[in-house]
């Protein structure tokens, strides 16, 4: 009968469990990472839409000053 290394089988689960951890960090990580894109665009374009409405409330502005300095 062979006797059972418990040192061997102790760093080899050790290590499949280290490999384990290893890639659920890796995988947090690459997952964060497309978060933080994901949000950066949606900051991008929601900077391009507020200054699409700013440019538009401030022509409509000059407009109705237009409108109201002809109705003088």
């Amino acid at each position: 009968m062979k006797q059972i290394q418990w040192f061997r089988v102790f760093v080899e689960g050790a290590v499949i469990v280290g490999s384990i951890l290893l890639a659920f960090g890796i995988d947090a990580w690459w997952q964060e990472r497309g978060e933080r894109a994901a949000e950066m665009r949606l900051l991008s374009s929601l900077a391009e839409e507020l200054q699409e409405n700013q440019d538009r409330l401030e022509e409509n502005a000059r407009f109705s000053a237009e409108i109201e300095a002809a109705a003088v």
